[in-house]
């Protein structure tokens, strides 16, 4: 499914403190990338103490999530650049 004609496309999201935000909108953004025509990924960047984050995501999975957790903050555009890396 990954081919230039339908390409990848990957959602980078940084969390500090996140998970109250992954249980408020979690089935919203699942449902929202099931309507994108192209294959899909989402990279969670967990970034700062443990909050339940992977806890949630691993009760509540996706085809295709990609977790990282760092135990210190990284900052928002840091955090970006790892996912964008990854």
């Amino acid at each position: 499914m990954n081919s230039s004609s339908n390409p990848i496309v990957s959602l980078i999201i940084p969390s500090l403190k996140g998970c109250s935000l992954f249980r408020e909108t979690w089935s919203c953004l699942l449902q929202s990338l099931s309507e994108i025509p192209f294959s899909t990924e989402v990279l969670v960047i967990d970034n700062g103490p443990e909050d339940g984050t992977e806890k949630f995501l691993g009760d509540h999975p996706f085809h295709s999530l990609r977790y990282l957790h760092y135990p210190e903050p990284l900052g928002f555009s840091k955090a970006c650049n790892i996912g964008a890396s990854k």
